[in-house]
């Protein structure tokens, strides 16, 4: 019998429904008879001290903030659960959040008083080596996808830390490795909420062909707009035998606008690869102080002449002007763990912001990252700035707009000790990436919705190009009629939600929306 978990608390007081604390408790208890596993109810009073939920809710890297607390929490077996758990939140007008493997920062997953509906345990892959396509269920994450489809020949473009879930990655867009993981979704499984109650609720298609406008619009925003429990990608072929070729020209960062001006000079010379991924990388390592690693992987899967000669031209010229080259191959799967030891360890703390901006803006932002990186306060700090891979789709055919684009992402890491948040310099640590972000503003166009920090009531609308926020606001309309799921002006501030984001008003119990209440 599949497990599952469902956790109640009070602590936010009133339930989104109106009833009395016994009346919540009945209702969950029967909500638990429908579906397969145990139910575990604690009350407000006992939060703190079950180590169930309080260790549950610190998973993953959202201990910056104090997790909110929702008032059920529902691990799903199947996704039966999760229709099951979104028809008890429609018929009772309770919010919904999902949570895949917890590596929001901002705590989106955790909505005060509503429902969270953990994806983790659906980790169902199935790889068809014939169409190199893969179907997968969200809880999988991107080193178990990899292991699934590299006997195949076969890559997803997964994230850059491997223990990462598919699920928001992909919905927000998905850069990753060798590219926009949402240019290979073909389809999607959708819980129909835009059709209940008319109809019973179910597990429906969507794909280019079948409701195109929503299959679009939850292509980069889908967390806002409902429940996905099934992904249809096309697959990518792996560089011959799965070897991958990676390269780095190192310069230390007082060198930085140098080792720039050369990769510059190359690349307008040049013509550049879609096969080869680029990207320029400020970090910190042990016995080497700050640089700038401007680097090269060759996804290539067959005729390599190209990419190898393309390649080779960009080491000879930053050796000659006087980087450190490093340069191997890597089976793929050592690729996929490449920066789990620096990006993903016990206790780590990390902040995060991203800033998409025109490829005519980026040496001057470049000047800025150089300069802010001297000083950065986190001991570990990655600041990598890449261009957008053009891919199979356009900025037309999802909600994800920057292709064409270049982005700067900061990540600042640090631990977290036994001495607390104060001791380990939350506080400044969070302000030096809060510093550089702002700085970076005046050149940037928009964010991330897998990476917004959500401090402000308009932080959903900067993740999008107008004509695609109009498309997402559009579906949102349409396919999220009762405001169930995340709400576009969600945001998040240091006393915790902001009243837009979780009055309870904003969700209205099906029986009475249809009704004209």
């Amino acid at each position: 019998m599949s497990a599952l978990l469902l956790v109640c608390t009070f602590i936010y007081g009133l339930w989104a429904f109106a009833g009395a604390a016994t009346d919540l408790a009945s209702q969950v208890q029967a909500l638990g008879g429908k579906l397969e596993g145990s139910i575990v109810y604690v009350p407000g009073s006992e939060l703190q001290t079950s180590d169930t939920l309080a260790n549950y809710l610190r998973r993953g890297n959202e201990v910056l903030f104090a997790p909110s607390v929702p008032s059920v929490f529902l691990t799903a077996a199947s996704p039966a659960d999760v229709v099951a758990g979104i028809k008890f939140a429609l018929d009772n007008g309770v919010k919904v959040s999902l949570r895949g493997s917890g590596h929001n920062q901002a705590g989106t997953s955790l909505y005060p008083g509503g429902m969270t509906i953990d994806l983790s345990n659906l980790k169902s892959v199935d790889i068809d080596p014939n169409n190199s396509t893969a179907y997968f269920q969200p809880g999988v994450t991107g080193g178990e996808m990899a292991a699934a489809s590299e006997p195949h020949g076969l890559h997803y473009r997964i994230g850059h830390v491997s223990n990462v879930s598919l699920s928001g990655y992909t919905l927000g867009g998905g850069l990753g490795w060798a590219g926009l993981a949402v240019d290979q979704i073909i389809g999607l499984d959708v819980v129909n909420v835009w059709e209940y109650p008319q109809e019973e609720l179910a597990i429906k298609r969507i794909d280019a062909d079948s409701f195109p406008d929503l299959f679009a619009a939850m292509q980069g925003a889908g967390q806002v707009l409902g429940a996905v429990v099934g992904f249809q990608a096309q697959l990518q072929p792996l560089p011959p035998n799965g070897v991958v070729r990676l390269t780095n020209a190192v310069w230390p960062n007082d060198q930085a606008a140098h080792g720039w001006a050369t990769w510059n000079a190359f690349s307008s010379s040049h013509t550049h690869s879609v096969l080869v991924e680029t990207s320029a990388m400020y970090l910190t390592e042990p016995g080497r102080g700050p640089s700038v690693h401007i680097g090269t992987v060759d996804w290539s899967p067959d005729n390599r002449t190209g990419t190898s000669d393309y390649i080779d031209a960009w080491v000879s010229a930053a050796a000659a002007a006087g980087a450190e080259i490093q340069d191997g191959e890597l089976p793929y799967m050592a690729v996929v763990d490449l920066n789990n030891p620096t990006e993903n360890y016990p206790d780590l703390v990390s902040y995060t912001a991203i800033s998409f901006m025109h490829p005519s803006d980026t040496p001057k932002a470049v000047e800025l990252v150089t300069a802010a990186f001297e000083n950065a306060t986190t001991p570990q700090t990655f600041i990598v700035v890449e261009p957008v891979a053009n891919g199979t789709k356009s900025n037309n055919d999802t909600a994800f707009g920057w292709r064409g684009l270049d982005f700067v992402i900061i990540w600042g890491l640090w631990t977290r000790t036994a001495a607390g948040s104060e001791a380990d310099g939350d506080a400044t640590h969070v302000a030096w990436v809060k510093a550089l972000e702002d700085d970076l503003a005046q050149y940037s166009v928009g964010t991330q919705l897998s990476f917004s920090n959500f401090a402000k009531a308009n932080d959903t609308q900067i993740c999008f190009p107008a004509a695609n926020w109009a498309a997402v606001q559009a579906a949102k309309a349409n396919y999220d009629p009762y405001n169930t799921f995340q709400a576009l002006d969600f945001y998040h501030n240091d006393g915790g939600y902001g009243p837009l984001a979780a009055t309870p008003s904003n969700v209205k119990p099906v029986s009475n929306a249809r009704a004209g209440a």
